[in-house]
């Protein structure tokens, strides 16, 4: 024992300190990094069991939807509300990070970045007005828990408010801040919603069910611009559904038929725009005036350039969808009614609209899904031939 300490004492610890806290530190290193290589096995190892899933579902001729449309089935009406919510969740998802990349993207350039902006307040906005009308329908089915549903969206409005804050915290002082903050916004507000929403459709005692008439041949005789909003409700009825947003200069009415929704904007009570949008599955004949009948369902870009071919077809893209419009020219010369017929692809698959796919080439721009397969989903009518017409996609 004399001894060990006797070679204690004569080392030079001065020394070999240092050299003690390296050796400690590599092996501390060697450690972590060992760790981490079984940290990034496992990642790999359910990447494998992700992607043998995956070619397995193939084989079978299954996918991932097609999975969750049986597990519904099986599951029965809670899981098909179960999972309702979780593919808007999804959706919402999808929409933020989609949001995020197109802000990066977008730079310094601060017109871009304002427009930006300005279309998230927007969709947010509109939003904000479905909410407030899925609440006011909830209140007055459920007379007895009005009060209570009162009390609950106010504690949501305060969760709300809490949220954005924290979002206004992530991005700071950035340029794109307010579009972020508006587009968490809007994903709450539709969150919000849907939540609600499934609990009108499983509140089956309660519902109302009626009849949707099918949309009149000659609806754009009917109503088309200039015409007085009175004029309008004095043929259709009342409308489904209203958004006013004064403020940014649009007044909207919205009529829901069983094989279209028809979106009509004011401007001082005077019809500007009439959109008709085709519901998913369905057929919809039209008669423009000055050229005959259309089918929306069976109408291609290939049938319209047939109708008029002056117009290229012009290509849009969005946070949300990517579109190609035409302009019809009809009827006589000088005496055109300008007509507008689309294509609109929705990314995230959310609501009622017909579907329609179609592939666009940024870089040298020009279309490259043959006009054939293209299916075009809407059909409006404006007073002008200068600008496309923006309206709501999105069918309940």
């Amino acid at each position: 024992m004399g001894q060990f300490l006797q070679f204690l004492a004569g080392i030079n610890w001065a020394v070999w300190v240092p050299v003690v806290v390296l050796l400690l530190g590599a092996l501390g290193y060697l450690l972590k990094r060992r760790i981490e290589g079984a940290s990034r096995k496992q990642r790999v190892s359910s990447l494998t069991d992700l992607l043998d899933f995956k070619v397995k579902l193939d084989s079978s001729g299954m996918s991932i939807d097609s999975l969750h449309s049986f597990e519904a089935k099986v599951l029965g009406k809670p899981a098909k509300v179960a999972l309702g919510l979780a593919r808007h969740y999804a959706d919402v998802a999808d929409t933020l990070s989609i949001d995020a990349e197109r802000a990066e993207a977008a730079g310094d350039d601060a017109s871009t970045q304002t427009e930006l902006n300005e279309n998230a307040a927007s969709r947010h906005a509109e939003a904000r007005l479905m909410l407030a009308a899925t609440v006011a329908t909830l209140a007055s089915r459920t007379a007895d828990g009005a009060e209570a549903l009162k009390d609950a969206q106010n504690t949501w409005e305060a969760f709300q408010a809490a949220e954005l804050q924290r979002e206004r915290q992530k991005w700071g002082a950035g340029t794109v801040a307010p579009m972020m903050v508006a587009a968490k916004a809007e994903a709450l507000a539709l969150e919000r919603r849907a939540t609600l929403e499934q609990e009108l459709a499983s509140d089956e005692d309660n519902l109302l069910t009626f009849e949707r008439s099918r949309t009149p041949r000659n609806l754009f005789d009917l109503v088309e611009p200039g015409v007085p909003r009175a004029r309008v409700e004095s043929l259709l009825g009342v409308p489904h559904s209203v958004s006013q947003v004064k403020s940014m200069g649009y007044e909207k009415s919205f009529y829901r038929f069983e094989d279209t929704q028809l979106e009509i904007s004011y401007a001082d009570g005077i019809a500007d725009t009439v959109i008709c949008l085709l519901v998913q599955d369905q057929a919809c004949t039209l008669t423009l005036s000055g050229y005959g009948e259309i089918t929306l369902g069976n109408l291609t870009l290939a049938d319209v350039y047939v109708i008029d071919q002056q117009e290229a077809p012009r290509f849009f893209h969005s946070n949300r969808t990517q579109e190609l419009a035409v302009l019809l020219r009809v009827g006589p010369g000088g005496a055109w009614d300008y007509f507008w017929v689309g294509a609109t692809a929705v990314f995230s698959g959310a609501g009622q609209l017909q579907k329609t796919e179609f592939e666009w080439d940024a870089q040298t721009d020009h279309l490259i899904t043959p006009p054939d397969r293209i299916v075009m989903n809407w059909v409006g009518k404006t007073n002008s031939s200068l600008d496309v017409p923006s309206f709501s996609w999105f069918i309940r």
